[in-house]
């Protein structure tokens, strides 16, 4: 026998069926046991009962007639015979007056224990019957009768032990047959069924015979039989299958290996052919990664030269704002005054200039930031006309702005920078007539309209007027307004359009989104009509140009004008009769503008009016401005500017000590 096929005897099918049996037939012949063993405990019971109060009946008469007759006698007579009924131990004879007459009982007998006998039927019973001589009369006396009723249970505990004994080895037999028919039946027939299955062998089809030898076919285990010999059948017709599957496979794989080989003759080709590509590619991103280095280095001077152009360009032109200024109080002459005009012309030209060159540059760098709030576009189209009024007048044209009320989403700095471009574009290429600047709403939008009756744009080179360096107009210019004026447009998200007819004028509309008006704010008053003089000033500045043109110009106002170059001249001046600071931030090599005020302040033990000057507009720095507290002015500073700016710090002086 296989070792798979040998089970343990509690792991069979005959022996957890006689058990399973075993169990029932305990189960149902105690149930019936039982059932039969309480019939015969009432039917004893009451045989018990009966038999008694018979004895009694018999006796009731003769018992009467002993006491109503006093015969001792009888009475012994009546008492040995009620004790000769075996259940029967005591019994009484009593007259009317409760007088015992006679009284006999039997000696206990010693039967074992009688514990079961006594819980089924008690131990004692008395019954008293009245004696009557004559039947309607006063009873005569008393029969008291005691019954043991153990000695009538002993009877029925010995059947009842008799019957469970006998019924416990008749399930006991009935077990051990059920377990023989069926080990001899199915059991054993499942065995050599399996036996049979055991012994094919599975390495070969031909080996493969039919089981089932021996095996009842009309029943259950015949079908088992039946359908083990079809899947043997099935697995024979497999197992050719699979030999015939083989051979193929065989015939294939040499086929395969064959192919593979001519194949990876071609592979190494193509991979030789690879390596060489994968080589130039390296080389290729090596010489685009050393490109990008470069230009991140060129962009990374390319922001280094705005942040100087910022500062640099900006400090020759603020000395000659302070000078034009100086020089103003000493213009004579209607010569002189002309001269000065295209003076102070040709310069606000070169900051325009400037101007747009940092702006363009920025805009390259990435550097201008978006700072978005609702903008009143009529103050704003107003400010721009105020701005360009000159420029028109001197060309004869006439600028007009129909704004109407409306509020709109944008920044107003980078907005306004848009719509001076678009303006000086159009006064720059108008010869007569005039510019028109408008807004009207298109769906939930505002459309801001520049009108111009120049000379248009051809439609040939309609799209690149937007282009750097190239200029088409009537007259030339640098060509890169438009280009700010696109850009700037971009960041903002407002889409630009023009339209134009060459000969009739041109048409620029910039859509923007509308907005809620803001909150007014407070208003700083600006008292540039006020006259500063008599007073000490502090100027602070490294530029000797900047320097000697903003003292000149304090001076020509009146005032007392204490120049240094540094801080630690600064500090070394007297900060007693100091009226106002105007001081430099950028103090190459002796620190910042706003450290050295307050070093000031705090020698002076007072809160000195201050103003601090700057050409450096990086958004860090702005911040740092907002914090001081101080009034900051960024360069070039035109002098009404300065002027109303000194005007402000001395009204809102605070006399309370630094």
């Amino acid at each position: 026998m296989r070792p798979w096929l040998k089970l343990a005897a509690r792991d069979r099918l005959a022996w957890q069926q006689a058990r399973y049996a075993m169990l029932v037939a305990f189960g149902l012949g105690t149930l019936m046991s039982s059932a039969q063993l309480l019939t015969d405990y009432f039917r004893e019971r009451t045989q018990v009962e009966t038999s008694v109060v018979q004895a009694v009946a018999i006796m009731q008469r003769q018992a009467a007639r002993a006491i109503f007759d006093i015969d001792a006698s009888l009475a012994v007579n009546v008492v040995d015979g009620l004790l000769e009924y075996q259940p029967v131990f005591s019994v009484e004879l009593r007259d009317a007056f409760g007088v015992m007459l006679l009284s006999k009982e039997r000696t206990s007998q010693v039967r074992g224990d009688d514990t079961i006998a006594r819980w089924l039927f008690g131990d004692m019973e008395e019954y008293r019957v009245p004696l009557r001589y004559y039947p309607d009369e006063a009873p005569v006396g008393e029969l008291n009768v005691v019954m043991d009723s153990t000695v009538l249970a002993q009877n029925f505990v010995s059947r009842a032990i008799v019957t469970l004994t006998t019924g416990l080895l008749r399930n006991c037999v009935l077990a051990l047959v059920l377990w023989l028919m069926f080990y001899l039946t199915l059991a054993k027939p499942i065995v050599e069924l399996a036996q049979q299955v055991g012994a094919v062998k599975t390495d070969s089809p031909d080996t493969i015979d039919g089981v089932g030898r021996g095996v009842n076919r009309r029943n259950e285990l015949g079908l088992l039989s039946y359908a083990l010999n079809r899947l043997l059948a099935g697995f024979a017709q497999s197992l050719q299958q699979r030999d015939a599957a083989e051979q193929q496979l065989r015939l294939h794989q040499e086929d395969l290996e064959q192919r593979v080989a001519a194949r990876t003759v071609e592979l190494e080709d193509v991979n030789l052919r690879l390596e060489r590509q994968c080589e130039l590619a390296q080389k290729r991103a090596d010489d685009a990664r050393l490109a990008w280095r470069t230009a991140h280095s060129a962009n990374a001077e390319k922001s280094r030269f705005i942040a100087a152009a910022s500062h640099d360009l900006r400090q020759p032109l603020q000395a000659l704002q302070f000078l034009l200024g100086a020089l103003r109080k000493h213009v004579q002459g209607p010569e002189g005054r002309r001269l000065y005009c295209n003076a102070l012309v040709s310069a606000n030209s070169l900051q325009d200039w400037m101007n747009t060159l940092l702006d363009i540059s920025q805009l390259e760098a990435g550097v201008l930031k978006v700072r978005r709030a609702p903008v009143d576009i009529g103050l704003l189209m107003r400010s721009v006309a105020g701005i360009c009024q000159t420029q028109a007048a001197e060309r004869g044209l006439e600028i007009r702005v129909r704004a109407g009320g409306y509020w709109v989403d944008s920044d107003a700095k980078l907005l306004q920078r848009v719509l001076l471009n678009l303006v000086t574009n159009a006064i720059k290429n108008t010869v007569e007539g005039g510019v028109l600047m408008g807004v009207r709403r298109r769906g939930s939008s505002l459309l801001i309209e520049i009108y111009d009756t120049g000379v248009g744009i051809e439609a040939k080179t309609r799209d690149e007027i937007f282009t750097e360096f190239r200029s088409f107009g009537h007259e030339s210019g640098t060509g890169i307004g438009l280009s700010i004026v696109k850009r700037v447009c971009q960041m903002l998200d407002h889409p630009l359009q023009v339209r134009s007819n060459w000969g009739r004028g041109s048409c620029f509309a910039i859509e923007v989104p509308e907005a809620s008006p803001a909150p007014p704010p407070t208003p700083v008053p600006l008292l540039a009509g006020q006259r500063i003089q008599a007073l000490r000033v502090l100027l602070i500045d490294d530029d000797p140009q900047i320097l000697r043109g903003l003292g000149a110009l304090l001076g020509s106002w009146g005032n007392d004008a204490i120049t240094v170059s540094g801080a630690r001249q600064a500090l070394s001046v007297s900060a007693e009769g100091v009226d106002l600071i105007i001081c430099d931030y950028h103090l190459h090599g002796q620190g910042a503008g706003i450290e050295l005020i307050e070093s000031i302040r705090l020698r002076a033990g007072r809160k000195v009016p201050a103003i601090l000057i700057t050409g450096d507009t990086r958004e860090d720095l702005l911040q740092r401005f907002a914090a001081s507290g101080l009034v900051v002015l960024h360069k070039p500073v035109s002098p009404p500017r300065l002027r109303a700016a000194c005007n402000h710090v001395l009204k809102s002086a605070s006399p309370e000590p630094a």
